[in-house]
């Protein structure tokens, strides 16, 4: 299919390919490796090899996509706002993010069913593909918890820049204190650009009242800017995703030193890659 197909409409067309490339193949695995239970069985295999081959897939879906097969139906996308060039992309977007968790779900349903259909008297001749369903969930464990550990340790960040922002501007007397300290933490989320972008308001507010006031306020956001990405982000990251600080740190001070500023707003987004 893969001659007929370099993206797939729907999960029902995927189905069929799954089918043919991941459960018949494990089906006769299945019979080399020999069962006693003919019904419940074959069904445990031919679950276990639509998840398999959907894992495979997934776990190199940017090596796919980079030769222009795309193995995530085209509908999800959609839904989650994911275009295909989103997957080629240097970062990682959260709406990435939300996809790959969504499909992470229906890889832990394909492994949930595959167990239950095993019998107890066929475990032990099939033990070859319960070792890899447990290596699957092992992962799909790990890329669950990455995720979780990424999102907490981003609100975390996200608060503190809304708080500290929101204290340095009431001290400054500038409009609005609330609703851009609100910006600059939302925008935290965002890689790459949120940051800069959250500057924005505040500078913009600012410039009503005077040129001495975008100064201090610049001066207030830059330092806020810099500590959290230095310091605050690569250390929370590295307690919720076990990114070590150093790494971080590096990757930006490298990338800060070839591309400037704009190398130190990408260094974190790469490492979450």
């Amino acid at each position: 299919m893969d001659l007929d197909y370099d993206a797939y409409p729907s999960f029902t067309e995927l189905t069929l390919y799954v089918h043919r490339h991941g459960s018949i193949p494990v089906l006769l695995s299945s019979e080399v490796l020999g069962y006693a239970d003919r019904r419940a069985t074959p069904r445990f295999a031919h679950e276990a090899g639509a998840l398999l081959l959907l894992f495979e897939r997934f776990y190199d879906i940017r090596h796919h996509a980079q030769h222009g097969r795309f193995y995530i139906p085209e509908d999800e996308m959609r839904r989650f706002g994911v275009d295909p060039g989103d997957l080629l992309a240097a970062q990682t977007t959260e709406r990435v993010r939300q996809l790959f968790a969504f499909q992470a779900e229906r890889l832990a349903d394909y492994q949930r069913r595959a167990l239950e259909l095993l019998p107890e008297c066929d475990r032990h001749a099939q033990c070859s593909l319960l070792v890899r369903l447990e290596l699957v969930q092992t992962l799909l464990a790990e890329c669950r918890q990455a995720l979780g550990g990424w999102l907490a340790g981003m609100t975390i960040s996200a608060v503190v820049v809304f708080l500290t922002t929101w204290a340095g501007l009431a001290l400054l007397k500038v409009p609005l204190a609330l609703l851009s300290a609100l910006g600059c933490g939302l925008l935290t989320f965002v890689p790459t650009i949120g940051p800069t972008a959250a500057t924005l308001l505040p500078l913009a507010v600012s410039l009503l009242v005077s040129p001495a006031k975008v100064l201090q306020v610049l001066v207030l956001r830059l330092v806020l800017q810099n500590g959290e990405a230095f310091l605050l982000t690569p250390m929370l990251l590295s307690r919720t995703v076990n990114l070590l600080p150093t790494v971080a740190l590096m990757s930006q001070l490298c990338l800060g030193a070839l591309l400037g500023l704009p190398g130190i707003l990408l260094a974190l987004s790469l490492i979450h890659i």
